[in-house]
């Protein structure tokens, strides 16, 4: 039976591709010149404007300023080879496949040394743009199925259950913390990390850029109908209900990318009124009792309540849906 394994976390002890771009500027300064496009990448990635093989695309561009690539990942794994765990050192065979989201082009070295077979993300070694998907989640189970047309592994390590789709494959399992092996049923994520999950990730981080956006239009429409509204409170009901359609519109077509219907806009109305109403109550501490002006108490009211209403509305309105 066939052993697969993860490579960055898991058998190499970090990031093989950051450590690669790291030594790449020690070496040749030119490879800075991509950071403020890498920048731009990564916020329109966090956007959901562009996917993850854009990002790496523009990041892997650093190898352009190198004639001699295989000399220089030769010299960055004679250097680095030391990070390879000694857990799997000790325990591996000639039939093992490592699986990674890594570039081939990085790896290729480390399998031939330790004589395992590769599947990673193809990158061009000319423009480090990549070929076809990036090789993480189950795209791991597709390559492995079309290219080793392997359906039952025996056992299977990774650092990260993003890999749980080929740890299904497995007689058994395992999730690896640095030396420590762990099988994958008992491993229980942290509360912290949990957290962290949930919050840093795409979702929310584009959640809060409409949020950002919804504040604008409920403070601004708020402010206008304050104008020929007496009631300050009324004039911001009505402002929040006018942004509140924006902000379904954007989070169905950009953030969740889903259809419109009537069911869901209903319940996405449902799920923001607890937001509604601490924004509401804010709105009146804030004016009546604390004399803040009307500007500044809207603006606080709209941001206030945003980590509840993105759970609400992921679990309830989009099912959960990444």
């Amino acid at each position: 039976m066939i052993n697969i394994y993860d490579f960055d976390k898991t058998i190499y002890d970090g990031d093989s591709s950051i450590d690669f771009f790291k030594y790449c500027i020690k070496i040749n300064k030119k490879c800075l010149r991509i950071l403020p496009k890498l920048a731009l990448a990564i916020i329109l990635y966090l956007l959901k404007i562009k996917e993850k093989e854009y990002l790496k695309s523009v990041f892997f561009s650093f190898i352009k300023y190198f004639s001699n690539l295989d000399k220089v990942v030769a010299d960055f794994w004679n250097e680095h080879n030391s990070k390879i765990k000694d857990f799997y050192l000790k325990g591996r065979f000639k039939t093992d496949i490592i699986i990674s989201a890594s570039p081939e082009f990085l790896l290729k070295p480390v399998a031939k040394k330790y004589n395992f077979e590769l599947i990673a993300t193809k990158v061009d070694i000319n423009s480090g743009k990549l070929i076809g998907k990036n090789c993480y989640g189950k795209e791991k189970v597709n390559r492995l199925l079309e290219e080793k047309r392997i359906k039952k592994i025996n056992k299977f390590y990774s650092d990260s259950l993003s890999d749980t789709p080929l740890s299904k494959l497995a007689n058994v399992a395992y999730i690896v913390k640095k030396e420590e092996i762990i099988k994958w049923g008992d491993y229980k994520e942290s509360g912290l990390k949990k957290v962290k999950k949930q919050f840093l990730n795409r979702d929310f981080i584009t959640f809060c850029a409409i949020g950002i956006i919804n504040a604008f239009n409920g403070i601004w429409i708020a402010y206008v109908y304050s104008l020929f509204i007496k009631s300050e409170i009324i004039a911001y009901i009505m402002g929040f209900f006018t942004s509140l359609c924006i902000s379904y519109l954007l989070n169905t077509f950009l953030n969740f990318k889903d259809k419109i219907t009537f069911t869901k806009f209903i319940k996405f109305v449902i799920n923001n009124i607890p937001n509604f109403l601490i924004q509401v109550f804010s709105v009146v501490v804030l004016i009546r009792i604390l004399e803040v002006s009307k500007l500044i108490s809207y603006s606080i009211s709209a941001i206030i309540a945003v980590p509840i209403t993105f759970i609400l509305v992921k679990i309830n309105v989009f099912n959960g849906k990444k």
